[in-house]
């Protein structure tokens, strides 16, 4: 090569005044892999007094993308480098996976089990103030996940036994680093703590389906389990990363063993550690779309969700979670709009626009599963979420809830005084498309004419223009209209012609003039 010369004359300077950085980290290198190195990344050559630890790293993590297979030779006989070198080759054998190149999982699993047998790795923490080792530590945790997985990535199921060893050595020597304020599956995977809880739950599910365990009684490794159960201790395991775990995984966690869950659900869910508790409890009405039947009385009789209402939670995705889980209570016949001590009471009296916001939304989604007996218990909430928000129709949230109100037409029998109040008020910040309002307000039209028609007055005040976004039917608006002027209500069909005329909607115009005469 032509630089060759260069890098002979490179290696015999090593001991002498060459950069710091790639004077210790070179000469950790086997003197043939480091020729080969340097050789392959002539940058070194070219800027050897300019590297700083941050480059010398990047140039090799793209150099162990090239030189894969020749780098797993070297692991087969060379089990311990200098950190900076490991924690950059894992991230460039992460890059090769991704490329799908043909990786040695066997070779990497050895070196790996070979690297944690010495004690001068477990000895050296870090550099310059840098903790290495728990870098390293969570680059292998990242590529176990990534090879089991995908079954594309010819992970044998014969190197699960000596993947789970690692797992186990990982999980008790990662160190954590979220805080509470910190807590969300990005953080959590960006922890090195939380990945490694993050690989032992994908090779538990790689496991299962591999073993097809849906027979028994528990689906998870014995060691694992075993593992889990030891770090419900605090004493043992205090990081919010395991409590993240727990919350996030939990849906899982019942599917491979329902009586682990239900056993152990008050050190799961504790209590009286408020820390824990939250975040737990926080990534479980996250991760849990249903409610499992079991799980969710137990933590409903145990006071969770009564002390989750009563929790200033962060985020108001949490809070939708909660008012989710609770709506689905009541859609099951567990709780008592008048009981003024159930939840649902509580969600729909508190004042709190999150809470209000995810019933509207959660019911919208609802309307075609409902029977008839649930549709009148949700007709019957409508009048609380009224008063509740006409007496805030000003704050901003109240205006977009408001809107989503109006979607709720469709609960309606007849549009007594009651409904034409919060239809009036929630279609002046209608923002959705409104062609289901104009659908349904065409099958009340002639039953109920005089409040059809204030509703669209007040649609029109909303802004005609606004509505040129909007989807509907114009065919539906023109039927409803009609109705109007047919049962006597002229005044009010004309002042709604030309108020959509006046916007910029002329489609009303032949119906207008149809019945001035």
């Amino acid at each position: 090569m032509r630089h060759a010369h260069n890098t002979h004359r490179l290696i015999q300077s090593i001991e002498q005044d060459t950069n710091p950085a790639l004077r210790e980290w070179l000469s950790n290198m086997l003197r043939g892999q480091r020729i080969e190195f340097l050789e392959e990344a002539p940058e070194i050559v070219d800027k050897a007094d300019h590297l700083t630890e941050q480059g010398l790293a990047n140039i090799y993590r793209e150099y162990v993308v090239v030189i894969l297979q020749r780098l797993m030779s070297y692991l087969r006989v060379h089990h311990y480098t200098f950190p900076p070198e490991q924690c950059s080759a894992l991230p460039g054998l992460l890059a090769a996976l991704h490329d799908k190149k043909k990786f040695d999982w066997e070779t990497f699993l050895e070196f790996i089990r070979k690297l944690f047998s010495l004690e001068h790795f477990w000895a050296n923490e870090q550099v310059n103030d840098f903790k290495y080792r728990n870098q390293i530590l969570g680059d292998i945790a990242e590529l176990i996940a990534v090879g089991i997985d995908n079954d594309a990535y010819d992970f044998d199921p014969r190197l699960l036994p000596l993947t789970e060893q690692i797992l186990l050595v990982l999980v008790e020597k990662t160190e954590s680093k979220c805080a509470l304020e910190e807590t969300s599956m990005n953080t959590f995977l960006n922890s090195s703590k939380g990945m490694v809880f993050w690989v032992m739950m994908e090779y538990t599910l790689r496991l299962a389906r591999i073993k097809n365990t849906k027979q028994m009684d528990f689906r998870w490794p014995q060691a694992i389990r075993a593992d889990f159960t030891k770090r419900l201790d605090k004493g043992i395991e205090s990081s919010f990363e395991f409590s993240f775990a727990l919350g996030a995984f939990l849906p899982l966690l019942l599917d491979l063993d329902k009586e682990w869950v239900i056993d152990n659900i008050n050190y799961i869910f504790p209590l009286k550690d408020e820390h824990r508790w939250y975040v737990t409890f926080s990534e479980y009405l996250l991760s849990s779309d249903k409610i499992h039947e079991s799980l969710g009385f137990l933590l409903k009789e145990g006071g969770h969700y009564q002390k989750a209402l009563n929790t200033n939670f962060a985020h108001h995705t949490v809070e939708t979670a909660l008012a989710t889980h609770i709506c689905t209570f009541w859609l099951e016949g567990d709780e008592d709009l008048d009981d003024k001590t159930s939840l649902v009471y509580q969600v729909m009296n508190s004042n709190n626009l999150n809470f209000l916001s995810a019933v509207l939304i959660f019911f919208s989604d609802q309307i075609d599963n409902l029977s008839e007996a649930n549709q009148m218990e949700v007709r019957s909430t409508l009048c609380v979420l009224f008063k509740v928000l006409s007496e805030n129709e000003d704050e901003e949230g109240c205006r977009k809830i408001f809107g989503e109100l109006s979607k709720w037409v469709v609960f309606i029998d007849r549009i007594d005084e009651d409904a034409l109040e919060w239809l009036k008020l929630s279609v002046r910040h209608v923002t959705w498309d409104i062609g289901v309002l104009v659908e349904t307000l065409l099958t009340h039209a002639s039953e109920t004419p005089r409040e059809v028609g204030i509703i669209y007055l007040e649609l029109s005040k909303r802004g005609i223009s606004s509505l040129l976004a909007r989807r509907f039917e114009p065919d539906e608006v023109v039927k409803t209209i009609r109705i109007l002027y047919k049962t006597g209500h002229k005044k009010t069909a004309n002042q709604i012609c030309v108020q959509f005329a006046e916007g910029g909607l002329d489609f009303l115009n032949p119906l207008y003039n149809e019945y001035q005469s």
